[in-house]
């Protein structure tokens, strides 16, 4: 149990596709649970049981500041499906904003500054006081995705298709060509999963190609000022070494890495309302 002192009652939701989780300070204790996604597809069949731990803790603790960070949030109608379901559960005061400004501000805290998100897919964004100022990228696996577990993932396959790491492939996952074929068609989520599969193998280079074709496309061409840039993502999070030493090569610090961002939001809350 965590003690925070003299503070109103307070959580933040952080939802991406697979689920939500939930962080409330109330009573001088932090409480910590998981729920299943409220990405907008999910809200029509969000679980009944889920709908009765909200409405409890709800009932338990009269909760004055409410942050929702969601996948899917950018769209009016997304925002507005989720807080139709808050208030039928009795949260009608939820702030809603998108995951991407969830990751600003953990790596700029209310500053002006610049964070990435490097995980299945990837974005740049300027951050000021809170607020998404401008972002780079975030086209999807059609168009870019530079830097992301997915460009990673395509990278690889191109290699496997030119006749590397073939003996790897036999030794891990049987006849390269069936390989090859289980990925042609295959989902931007699965291809991204390559980046945990290969973990072990001998691929610093490929990562490294990665974070230069980021670094190229979102950093030197678009915003060639950056000197300082916080990170949150899974994949960003597993390379940080190679990250941090590519990005020292244009001079610019990595300052902070996270998987996820609500760790930090969490320990900005605590610390703006102990302050």
């Amino acid at each position: 149990m965590v003690i925070l002192s003299s503070m109103k009652h307070w959580i933040i939701a952080d939802s991406g596709g697979t689920g939500t989780t939930w962080v409330y300070g109330a009573e001088q204790e932090l409480g910590r649970f998981e729920t299943a996604s409220l990405h907008p597809r999910n809200v029509p069949v969000f679980p009944e049981s889920d709908k009765g731990k909200l409405r409890t803790l709800r009932e338990q603790y009269a909760f004055e500041v409410f942050e929702f960070y969601g996948a899917g949030m950018s769209l009016e109608a997304n925002r507005k499906l989720v807080a139709e379901l808050l208030n039928e559960l009795g949260f009608t005061n939820a702030g809603i904003e998108t995951d991407a400004v969830a990751a600003g501000i953990a790596c700029c805290d209310y500053e002006h500054g610049y964070a990435a998100i490097l995980g299945t897919g990837s974005i740049l964004l300027e951050m000021d006081k809170g607020k998404l100022i401008s972002r780079t990228g975030g086209l999807g696996p059609e168009k870019g995705d530079e830097g992301s577990a997915f460009y990673y993932g395509k990278l690889f396959l191109q290699e496997v298709k030119a006749g590397k790491f073939q003996a790897e492939i036999e030794n891990e996952f049987g006849n390269p060509d069936l390989f090859l074929s289980e990925f042609q068609e295959a989902n931007p989520t699965k291809i991204a999963g390559l980046a945990k599969l290969t973990s072990g193998w001998n691929v610093s280079e490929l990562h490294r190609e990665n974070i230069r074709k980021f670094i190229s496309t979102h950093i030197l061409v678009e915003n060639p000022e950056i000197k300082r840039l916080g990170v949150v993502g899974s994949y960003g999070y597993n390379i940080s070494g190679i990250l941090r030493e590519e990005l020292e090569r244009v001079n610019i610090e990595l300052n902070r890495v996270f998987t996820t961002p609500l760790d930090n939001l969490v320990a900005l809350k605590i610390k703006n309302i102990n302050s």
